[in-house]
């Protein structure tokens, strides 16, 4: 929720920027007197998002490799990739798949924000013996075939 997207360096919550953004929002009930009513700041600071940072199910093994039937089905699956996407097109959505996981080459820094190949549920998965190059404008499925 914004209550973790507000975590500084150190790990600690910014309270007072997250009060702020509730004020901006116009979403926050302010009596007479100023104050804010706690039970709509605490339902708006915790949205939908999932609040509690996991630890994601890769190593942290910097060549883990997702298996092609991983990126045929789920992977696919998971993403809603609609045939003619492209790779920017579904970019935001790998993103967020891995925003609020703990980077696992980063656990002493306890570092959100973990790379899809590491929160990816494949029990394929392993260490990569090639890589692929590709550019963000080629469509997703292209690609997945192209390793069929």
């Amino acid at each position: 929720g914004r209550v973790l997207r507000s975590l500084d360096d150190s790990g600690e919550v910014q309270v007072a920027a997250v009060l702020e953004e509730f004020l901006a929002s116009g979403s926050a009930d302010v009596d007479s007197d100023g104050n804010v009513d706690c039970t709509s700041f605490v339902a708006w600071a915790f949205d939908d998002k999932p609040c509690k940072p996991r630890l994601a199910y890769g190593d942290g093994d910097e060549y883990r490799a997702l298996s092609v039937k991983f990126l045929s089905t789920k992977m696919l699956e998971e993403l809603k990739v609609k045939k003619s996407e492209k790779v920017y097109d579904i970019e935001p959505r790998i993103r967020e798949a891995g925003e609020h996981v703990i980077c696992p080459r980063s656990r002493e820094e306890r570092k959100l924000g973990a790379a899809y190949v590491d929160v990816a549920k494949d029990e394929y998965a392993g260490r990569a013996t090639c890589m692929l190059s590709y550019t963000w404008g080629y469509e997703v499925h292209c690609i997945v075939d192209a390793l069929q």
